[in-house]
């Protein structure tokens, strides 16, 4: 439970980046919220909340606020009578109140949120959602979003994805509540359908209407799996189909080891590591890092190995962007990393694919017949390719969902899990693809009520229709395969494999195994460490889940610290 509130301080009004060297305060503000003294409330939020925008980091003057006011007022330098003339007349400017609330632009890199995270099942009532707001929520919040809630008590289902946990510097998170299973049947051979699928959660009448879009868009399989077993099996899940782009998030997993042994550094240039290409690169553009290569924000925009159409034809001109500035999926950076990976490791991606995931995870298909390199004259970076099975890529999938963890052997370190499959970019997209991790696609804009349940989740996904799909909140890995070695075969488009996921929420009736009194007890732990930024953006989105209706399940990812 919050502890008791004390008065807030005063706090700026003026935006931060203000050239004016004083701070002006607004006493509405302070006097509006009443501010928990719990540790990281009552360290940072000795202004209001008003001063920083959801999802933006803390001021860096906010050590200033906290020193005495003796010395703040010692400090000061009085303005000019010109330079207040000048303060007050952009204060009330246009220009001020457009700079105020001017929104984020879309492709614009949105603040980094720490790699920790962690899950909690929440499925109650209304009634429990208003004990939600009496519990957690701060007056300033309660008093703007409680008029929302409804007042029936019909059921509401709820998944909340918490995310965004400890720092470096705060003590370890708690363990991950991802997925409680550990050695799921998949990972002891068991691919048959399991006779009773209403007790993982799932509608038998709902499946076969999956089933039955599966088959309308010609794929080649489907599978579904929720807490380790099969509960949809539809195609040859044995055959190796090519995984075209799924291999950047193969690629990805195995970075997540090379950094935790130290091999490569996210922060490395590419003129540190002596990175280059046929066509010569710019200063400018060795300045770009290996962390930019893995969100496709490099700004370099040269021709590519396994380059698609619609890929040239998106090909910002060279030298448009700079390093980090602009996200373009790009196949010279994924290739590039392929080569930076395997001269830091000494050994091709391949053989530590072998090693490293296929054999931990017991991979019953993988082997070297189905890799090779794809190369371009104009490019020394090679694609890396790859034929897998449905089944192998289950698998896969799986262990990102239980963040790395396989049995009793951490294979990928649980940070880089989340790290990865971390919002970095927004697209133009809706849907699966609206948002870029790093070499991940993350949905953070579900287009459609039908898709909310997946929001948060994240797909790995190659041409033609190939797609891993994993969803926390319901525990579920979602494998789709087209045959693109068949040239008469049907390809699988964005807005179809969404339309496809959109009966699959249908389907999905939700697990109520955990009592609401429990669900409380851990939102409680999370709570405590929630900056105001991210408890307003809890109460929204919570708010927003309690006014849909009755009985659809929503998925909501709310920002908390472990």
């Amino acid at each position: 439970m919050w502890p008791a509130a004390t008065a807030a301080p005063r706090c700026p009004a003026r935006p931060l980046s203000h050239p004016s060297p004083t701070l002006g305060c607004s006493r509405r503000s302070s006097r509006a919220m009443a501010i928990p003294t719990s540790s990281r409330w009552s360290e940072r939020t000795r202004h209001s909340i008003r001063g920083t925008r959801a999802g933006e980091s803390w001021p860096s003057h906010s050590r200033w606020l906290r020193r005495p006011r003796t010395a703040r007022r010692r400090n000061r330098r009085p303005l000019r009578p010109s330079q207040r003339a000048e303060s007050s007349a952009f204060a009330s400017s246009s220009a001020f109140r457009k700079a105020a609330g001017r929104t984020r632009s879309a492709n614009r890199r949105p603040p980094r949120r720490d790699p920790m995270a962690a899950t909690v099942a929440w499925t109650g009532r209304p009634s429990d959602t208003r004990r939600v707001f009496a519990r957690f929520v701060p007056l300033r919040l309660r008093s703007r979003f409680q008029p929302r809630l409804r007042t029936g008590g019909s059921a509401l289902g709820l998944a909340l994805a918490v995310s965004a946990c400890a720092g470096r510097d705060r003590p370890a998170a708690t363990p991950p509540t991802w997925s409680t299973v550990t050695q799921p049947a998949i990972a002891r051979g068991q691919w048959e359908v399991v006779d009773d699928v209403t007790a993982l959660g799932w509608s038998e009448a709902g499946l076969k209407t999956v089933q039955a879009e599966a088959r309308k868009l010609e794929s080649a399989v489907l599978l579904i799996v929720t807490r380790g077993q099969v509960v949809l099996r539809h195609g040859d899940i044995e055959h190796k189909y090519q995984v075209h782009s799924v291999r950047k998030s193969l690629l990805s997993a195995l970075y997540g080891m090379a950094i935790e042994r130290g091999q490569i550094d996210l922060d490395d240039s590419l003129r540190r590591l002596g990175i280059d290409d046929r066509d010569q690169l710019t200063r400018r553009e060795k300045r770009a890092t290996v962390d930019d290569l893995l969100c496709a924000r490099s700004g370099v925009y040269l021709k590519a190995a396994a380059e698609t159409k619609s890929m040239r034809k998106k090909r910002p001109d060279r030298g448009a962007h700079r390093a980090g500035d602009h996200w373009y999926y790009n196949n010279w950076d994924f290739n590039a990393a392929g080569t930076i990976y395997e001269q830091a490791t000494g050994r091709s991606v391949f053989v530590a694919f072998e090693h490293e995931i296929a054999r931990p995870l017991g991979m019953q298909d993988f082997d070297h017949d189905g890799t090779w390199y794809s190369g371009h004259r104009s490019t020394e970076h090679r694609a890396y390719k790859f034929r897998l099975s449905s089944r192998d890529l289950a698998r896969f999938g799986q262990l990102f969902l239980q963040q790395g963890q396989w049995g009793e052997r951490e294979v990928i370190p649980r940070s880089w899990v989340h790290k990865s499959t971390e919002l970095v970019s927004e697209t133009d997209r809706s849907g699966s693809h609206s948002g870029y991790g790093r070499m991940w696609w993350v949905m953070v804009k579900p287009g459609s009520e039908a898709l909310e349940l997946g929001r948060g989740a994240f797909t790995a996904s190659g041409n033609g229709g190939q797609r891993v799909t994993v969803i926390p909140a319901m525990e579920t890995v979602i494998v789709h395969r087209v045959d693109t070695d068949d040239k008469s075969s049907r390809r699988v488009k964005t807005r179809e494999y969404d339309r496809l996921l959109a009966k699959v929420f249908r389907a999905w009736r939700g697990r109520r195994s955990i009592p609401v009194a429990e669900q409380l007890e851990r939102l409680e732990v999370q709570s405590q460490e929630m900056t105001p930024a991210e408890m307003t953006d809890f109460v929204r989105q919570l708010a927003r889940a309690d006014a849909t209706p009755s009985g659809s399940p929503v998925g909501v990812r709310v920002p908390a610290a472990g």
